[in-house]
């Protein structure tokens, strides 16, 4: 009895658990490829998002900001943390340039400790 369980082992097996796979993914909801001052490089859905499960390497606009965490996980439509650059007030004009100068020295040395 034992040798037949080993043979009714099939090739179909595989594929209907490859199946089960494409719908698990597409039960997760995409997360945004884009935000304030940030967008994801990589893999984009036609509507510029992240699938469930992707990876999305984080790029900041701002010529001299850095995101705080490089890669996100996409997880049903969320990141395990919303992707931010530190260094994007610096960026923008400001009218008390000064003020913001300090600002974003302040945050700098707060964001590297």
């Amino acid at each position: 009895g034992a040798h037949h369980v080993r043979s009714s082992r099939s090739s179909s097996g595989d594929a209907t658990g490859a199946s089960a796979l494409l719908i698990a993914d597409a039960g997760g909801q995409p997360c945004p490829g884009s935000g304030t001052g940030w967008k994801c490089l990589g893999t984009l859905t036609d509507k510029g998002e992240v699938l469930d499960g992707k990876v999305c390497k984080v790029s900041c606009n701002g010529t001299n900001s850095t995101p705080k965490v490089k890669e996100e996980v996409c997880k049903n439509g969320d990141y395990n943390t919303t992707p931010t650059c530190s260094g994007t007030t610096c960026a923008r004009p400001v009218s008390l340039v000064l003020a913001a100068a300090f600002w974003c020295l302040a945050a700098n040395i707060l964001t590297d400790m």
